[in-house]
């Protein structure tokens, strides 16, 4: 557009910081949001103020950690094979990395995953996000005097697997490293058929002292309760409980490639849940087809049944004063583990219950939920409405409601 005296007038250059931040992160990629510095002397900084750094999954190395170090952004994400990382950033707070060696090995099609090879220096590092491989022996974290991180995520842990299955061992000696943390969220798969497979949590004997366990179980209908006591047991001071019950898996039907410019292991799975599945890949244009199955309930003779030290032992989980279920089907065992949780938690304050979405609003089922609870404790549970905006519903004993309009 021309000005009054025939120059051009750029105006989104004169746009606020705020704005040309938010054109930038939808480029989705630090390198390309770099490259704007060459435009105008109004944008060679702008990039380094980003929130969050976004790298794609061929990203040189050497540019990864020129990136690190020029930005200011509190928030960095790293995905795709680098085999080496070195991020030296003084005011970086959240640093998410998301199969940068693991997928590496995959595409070299090796059995037997490599080391990673990564050094992080961060010292007021806040949540670490590292969904990959970990050795303590190559992978070294300098994080500052304290080294108290407020959020720790794991690569997901498979409650059950064969015997030679060594993965789930990546994740347990992460929870090794650290002492201390304010949240610590788990994801946990289950099998869909449990043939030739052992029990793996066992290999799990320490966790971080922690105040908040958030647990993703997608248990493809098999029992949780073995699983959840044996982590509790070794996080007795928690104040805060979440349970995400994804009894659901996803069949996938086709996956088509229209646009081939990297190899296929360049191809990353960052959310998968439900009926959404982001993908991340390097010119890779992915198009992906999936049903949802409903999980059937496992037989009595599954070996997920097998250990009943959950309902026979007890904990005393004293500090505990919140518990949040997402998912909560009517099924015995988990009516059962929710049983036993308010015997645990003698001073439970706040009992939140979503119930699973197929379920329809039952009263049998949610007075059976109140009645669980002390008068103490403030029970709330919710069903989901579609034709109601929010979805999600408080539910009101019929008595309640009969009392309040006689009152009317």
């Amino acid at each position: 557009m021309a000005g009054d005296g025939g120059a051009p007038v750029d105006l989104l250059s004169s746009l606020p910081d705020d704005v040309l931040h938010a054109i930038l992160l939808r480029l989705c990629s630090a390198e390309a949001a770099a490259r704007t510095s060459l435009l105008a002397r109004r944008w060679r900084h702008l990039w380094t103020h980003l929130p969050e750094l976004e790298f794609e999954s061929d990203a040189k190395l050497a540019a990864v950690q020129a990136a690190l170090t020029a930005s200011a952004a509190p928030a960095h994400d790293l995905h795709g094979g680098m085999g080496w990382l070195k991020v030296v950033a003084p005011r970086l707070r959240v640093l998410d990395v998301c199969h940068c060696f693991v997928w590496r090995t995959y595409g070299s099609k090796s059995l037997v995953w490599d080391p990673p090879y990564a050094a992080v220096i961060a010292p007021v590092l806040e949540d670490l996000i590292w969904v990959d491989a970990f050795d303590p022996s190559s992978v070294k974290f300098a994080f500052g005097k304290a080294e108290r991180l407020q959020k720790l995520v794991t690569l997901p842990i498979k409650v059950y697997e064969h015997p030679r299955c060594t993965a789930h061992m990546n994740s347990i000696r992460l929870l090794q490293r650290f002492e201390t943390v304010s949240v610590l969220k788990l994801e946990l798969n289950y099998p869909k058929i449990m043939g030739g497979r052992q029990y793996l949590m066992e290999a799990i004997t320490k966790l971080p002292a922690i105040e908040i366990l958030s647990l993703q179980l997608s248990t493809r209908g098999h029992t949780f309760g073995h699983c959840v006591f044996h982590l509790l047991k070794m996080s007795t001071g928690i104040r805060k409980l979440e349970l995400t019950l994804n009894g659901d898996y996803l069949l996938f039907l086709s996956l088509q490639l229209f646009s081939l410019k990297s190899h296929l292991s360049h191809v990353i799975v960052l959310t998968f849940s439900y009926n959404r599945c982001t993908i991340l890949s390097a010119g890779l244009t992915v198009r992906l087809l999936f049903h949802l199955f409903q999980a059937k309930t496992c037989s009595g003779n599954c070996i997920c049944n097998q250990s009943q030290d959950w309902k026979t032992e007890e904990i005393f989980l004293e500090s505990l004063r919140e518990v949040k279920i997402s998912g909560l089907r009517r099924s015995e065992h988990e009516l059962a583990f929710v049983e036993q949780l308010f015997g645990w938690a003698a001073v439970l304050k706040t009992f939140k219950v979503h119930l699973h979405r197929d379920l329809t609003v039952s009263d049998d089922l949610c007075k059976e939920l109140l009645s669980l609870g002390t008068p103490d404790t403030d029970v709330k549970i919710y069903f989901y409405h579609a034709k109601t905006w929010p979805p999600w519903v408080l539910y009101t004993p019929v008595e309640y409601v009969v009392t309040y309009l006689s009152i009317l």
